[in-house]
């Protein structure tokens, strides 16, 4: 259930401090055993049908719409939703997660999730701006169907998806990831359009495996680390900058992190002068990789750290 946010502190050499809000068990790695005589399996700090209100919903919920997979990007498990057609309702129920409850109903275009401030199991305290929610799917698509995450910031309360009046809605990110299979780990990245100039009180996720009211029974999406990425400040993107030394020779590019505290992952994209992305690899700090096969020429080798900021480098390989 729910839910306090991670605060992440990362020092780099000299840095000085950034902290940042990040929601617990964003790998899936903890479950618990929740619902009616504690029958039902659900990640920590997150929440699905299972566990919806009423109760007549959460014990009607197929028990696979939610389930934990060794099917991982990281760690030894992800989580797994399926949409599950429900004979005796003629309605689907979609496999959904969130770090809210679920509203469940028999008429699906009147179920939502949503906050509740008065207990913190069905709640997330958020207070900054993220730039983008990022992570990690992959889908099998049922007739078109589409896997679908929201990220919902708001001042104050009422705040669920979705939602008829959104005057406190300080900022959304959204995205409907695909119509078709994606049958390997694949990173996504969604920015959060922003409504208002005022910080946000709370953060709702929403992630499903199906296309909001359209869902189609049997689509299924794993999900994994789950995390909100935030700008930093210049100067902290130019000390980073000037810690990393990346270089080719001999059909190798050689990327050194080891000026970096360790704890920190960086995502390294490497493209030819087409701008077509030739090799993609997760580094962590602390290391120095050597990344071979690669035709001479030039490269193009763009880093995202997981607080946010981006670091291209220009490689020569010959």
């Amino acid at each position: 259930m729910n839910k306090k946010l991670l605060i992440t502190i990362l020092c780099f050499t000299t840095f000085g401090l950034i902290a940042q809000q990040q929601p617990q068990n964003a790998s899936f790695e903890e479950w618990e055993m929740v619902g009616l005589n504690n029958q039902f399996e659900e990640p920590v700090n997150w929440s699905s049908l299972k566990t919806a209100e009423p109760d007549v919903i959460a014990n009607a919920a197929p028990f696979a719409v939610i389930s934990k997979s060794s099917d991982a990007h990281t760690g030894n498990f992800s989580v797994k939703l399926k949409n599950i057609f429900v004979a005796i309702a003629g309605i689907v129920a979609n496999g959904v997660v969130t770090n809210g409850r679920v509203h469940g109903d028999f008429n699906p275009e009147s179920g939502n999730v949503f906050t509740n401030p008065n207990e913190s199991q069905w709640n997330t305290p958020l207070t900054l701006r993220p730039d983008s929610l990022v992570g990690y799917y992959k889908y099998i698509s049922i007739d078109g169907d589409a896997a679908q995450v929201q990220a919902l910031l708001h001042a104050g309360v009422p705040g669920s998806i979705p939602q008829a009046d959104s005057l406190n809605w300080v900022g959304l990110a959204k995205a409907n990831l695909a119509f078709e299979n994606v049958t390997e780990w694949t990173r996504f990245s969604v920015a959060f359009d922003y409504f208002l100039d005022d910080d946000p009180d709370y953060i709702l996720f929403n992630f499903s495996a199906g296309n909001g009211f359209d869902a189609v029974a049997e689509s299924e999406m794993w999900l994994d680390d789950i995390e909100l990425i935030y700008n930093v400040d210049a100067i902290d993107e130019q000390l980073a900058e000037n810690l990393m030394n990346v270089f080719g020779y001999e059909n190798t590019i050689v990327a050194d992190l080891r000026k970096f505290e360790m704890g920190t992952r960086f995502e390294l994209g490497i493209y030819d002068l087409t701008g077509k992305l030739v090799k993609s690899q997760t580094l962590e700090s602390g290391n120095k990789y050597k990344i071979n096969d690669f035709k001479p020429g030039l490269y193009i080798c763009s880093f995202q750290s997981s607080d946010g900021f981006v670091i291209t480098k220009k490689v020569v390989v010959r």
